[in-house]
């Protein structure tokens, strides 16, 4: 019955493991595509570049 309980506990820590490296990877990956679309931060218009990007 405790042996059932640990493995248990075993799966539900990797699944935690493998959730957090998945968010992990998604906010950076989210993060590059961003920063690649979007240069700069300091204009409410968009500029060339960042029209492009968005009709791709």
């Amino acid at each position: 019955m405790e042996q059932q309980q640990q493995q248990q506990q075993q799966q539900q820590q990797q699944q935690l493991r493998n959730l957090r490296d998945f968010l992990l990877v998604y906010n950076r990956m989210t993060e590059l595509c961003f920063q690649r679309c979007v240069p700069s931060l300091h204009h409410r218009a968009l500029d060339a570049e960042e029209v492009r990007w968005g009709t791709e």
